[in-house]
């Protein structure tokens, strides 16, 4: 199983930020969000920390 080790954010179009904790599989697929949803205006990925 994967670990939950990467933080994104999301900002729509009204303002709103969500934040969540998620795989880099599914941090890769949020970084395509603005090019498929057009309430989407900006993806920041953050990694883990390297050791």
């Amino acid at each position: 199983m994967s670990k939950k080790d990467h933080k994104v954010e999301i900002w729509t179009t009204d303002g709103a930020k969500t934040e969540l904790h998620t795989t880099a599989e599914k941090a890769r697929r949020c970084e395509d969000l603005p090019f498929i949803d057009p309430q989407v205006t900006q993806v920041t990925v953050t990694p883990p920390k390297q050791r």
